[in-house]
């Protein structure tokens, strides 16, 4: 069973420079903070390979991985000390971008302009009718025999 973490960056956010290296300090980081356990934090670091020609992980690093996926689910990991969004419904106007006053639900704002068909013809986006909605970052899981 393989991990890849498939992202689309738009020119917004802060797009990932190296995965190896940013998989390795995230791991690091959130270990240090006890945000994940440092048996996870460990098993990622020796066991896990992010170079990116690698195809297969092992069953220990598969492991960890799905235990700091369930550890930094309700942890923003971009700043750990900020609110969480607990009410996804959108509002017609969202707040006003401002550092003192952060909006937790900006996610869905963005999530929810980057799939309105307007702005995706704009972008020449989605073009092939994908059968799943724009995220900035995805997940995908391949089992190999």
């Amino acid at each position: 069973m393989s991990l890849v973490l498939l992202c689309v960056y738009l020119q917004i956010g802060n797009a990932v420079i190296n995965d190896e290296t940013d998989l390795i300090g995230m791991s690091d980081y959130l270990g240090s903070h006890a945000i994940i356990t440092d048996e996870t934090a460990f098993a990622i670091l020796k066991f896990c390979n992010f170079s990116p020609n690698v195809v297969t992980q092992s069953d220990i690093c598969i492991d960890a991985a799905k235990d700091f996926g369930y550890n930094t689910e309700a942890v923003d990991i971009y700043n750990i000390y900020a609110p969480l969004c607990f009410d996804g419904n959108l509002t017609t106007n969202p707040k006003k971008t401002s550092w003192q006053n952060f909006d937790p639900c900006s996610d869905y704002y963005t999530s929810a302009y980057m799939n309105r068909q307007d702005v995706q013809e704009a972008l020449h986006a989605n073009v092939t009718k994908l059968d799943h909605d724009w995220e900035a970052c995805r997940f995908v899981y391949k089992l190999e025999s």
